[in-house]
């Protein structure tokens, strides 16, 4: 099991940097992107690719006015993320091999800042210091993104 985005597995996370194109905009981070696509705006979009580090990007997306959207984020979130990943582990590039070589293995995007929709949060949780709470919605997106690419190849 991969349990945390760090290190050598830091390519997994979303802070990583590492350009995608996304609607026509190039974004240095998948985190970048999906900021992004928050704003209905495109300046606002290029505001956003135009922020220093990703956590910059996620920054400004939490003062979204997701009413300007033509869409319902808390329905779209999921598969904005899935078509951003597509797009970073694209098949033939350097992320998509290594991506294909995690093998097997579960991806779990394990933190302590308490995202228990993209990851699973160790520590300190409402169950308790040892426990781990969490739906891992983007570590079984990259799942489904190796088992696409496996299936590609």
């Amino acid at each position: 099991m991969i349990d945390l985005f760090e290190g050598a597995n830091r390519f997994l996370s979303n802070f990583h940097e590492h350009p995608i194109t996304y609607n026509g905009v190039i974004y240095p981070s998948s985190e970048h992107a999906y900021q992004a696509a928050k704003f209905a705006d495109v300046s606002d979009r290029q505001h956003v690719a135009a922020m220093p580090t990703p956590n910059d990007s996620k920054e400004m997306g939490r003062k979204a006015d997701l009413s300007k959207l033509s869409f319902h984020w808390d329905t779209e979130k999921y598969g904005i993320m899935r078509e951003i990943l597509s797009i970073k582990f694209e098949l033939g590039t350097e992320l998509a091999s290594r991506l294909m070589d995690t093998g097997d293995h579960a991806l779990v995007e394990g933190n302590y800042w308490h995202d228990t929709y993209w990851g699973v949060c160790y520590g300190k949780c409402r169950r308790g210091p040892h426990s781990a709470d969490g739906t891992n919605h983007l570590g079984v997106l990259l799942m489904c993104q190796r088992e696409e690419l496996f299936s590609l190849r």
